[in-house]
């Protein structure tokens, strides 16, 4: 399979939503009224995934699965071949907002009859992982380094390591960070969470998933941690903090995903939508 190359500086754009005709929801069109000078923040999703043994034995190759995930998601992602796993491939998005990956794009991937989806599978090797990057424009440096504390605060990582599926070497977290070590560039690079990639702030936290539910969680996840730690203190960065955050008022509905994995694992109460389905292999 020959290596398609993805440019990430397109993460710098100021309007990448043009490439997919996208018109912005109620909710982000009262965010850009109320915040006019913010910059909107983008995501660009990285699923590492390998061919199911099973679905090799029935004759399907790496090229005809490769080619049915670029049917499934036409001019919206490359594919990348991957040296660290075994058949497998790296599929990376262009660039997009929240409301774009919600609004329907990822459905013929994860379609139940013949999606893509299905020949694949990730959660059971430890050598796939999802990262996804986000615009790093929408952060001040305040608000970096109270992500950068969130995601390797020692108290945050039982729960993150619960949530994310992992805690391995590809990821290592960092912990100790604060507001002085960030900005003197003293936390640690290549780890659960990586700044340094040229425009962008990757989460690499977690493990392999190709299920609907896992990769909407983990896109649920990455968009309310971007917006809860914009807006807290400090004083408030701790995991059930985080939580009253993702399901209060319409964020109830808006991270629906999440807010499911969370009342399944005791960190919320209520009941998730019956559509979600969270007993998917990949979805543990």
């Amino acid at each position: 399979m020959s290596k398609l190359h993805f440019d990430r500086k397109v993460m710098r754009g100021s309007k990448p939503s043009e490439y997919f005709g996208f018109k912005a929801s109620k909710y982000e069109q009262a965010q850009i009224k109320a915040h006019p000078k913010t910059p909107r923040l983008y995501l660009g999703i990285e699923i590492e995934a390998e061919l199911k043994a099973a679905v090799r034995k029935k004759g399907v190759s790496m090229e005809a699965a490769v080619k049915k995930v670029y049917e499934a998601l036409n001019g919206f992602v490359v594919i990348i071949n991957d040296g660290t796993l075994d058949d497998g491939m790296e599929i990376v998005t262009t660039p997009a907002t929240f409301d774009y990956h919600m609004g329907g794009v990822w459905e013929k991937f994860f379609a139940e009859n013949n999606g893509p989806a299905k020949l694949l599978w990730a959660w059971g090797t430890e050598r796939a992982g999802v990262h996804i990057h986000v615009s790093s424009n929408y952060f001040t440096a305040a608000h970096a380094a109270k992500l950068a504390h969130f995601i390797n605060a020692s108290d945050n990582l039982e729960h993150l390591v619960k949530f994310s599926g992992r805690n391995n070497r590809w990821a290592p977290y960092v912990p100790g960070v604060t507001l002085v070590s960030f900005t003197q560039g003293n936390f640690g690079g290549r780890g659960a969470l990586n700044f340094s990639k040229d425009g962008t702030i990757e989460f690499r936290l977690f493990r392999g998933n190709v299920s609907r539910s896992g990769i909407y969680r983990y896109i649920q996840f990455v968009q309310a941690l971007c917006e809860f730690t914009r807006y807290a203190s400090f004083k408030r960065l701790a995991w059930h903090d985080f939580c009253e955050y993702a399901t209060k008022g319409s964020n109830s509905k808006r991270f629906k995903y999440l807010r499911a994995w969370l009342i399944k694992n005791h960190y919320a109460v209520g009941r998730p939508s019956s559509t979600i389905n969270l007993d998917d292999p990949d979805n543990t």
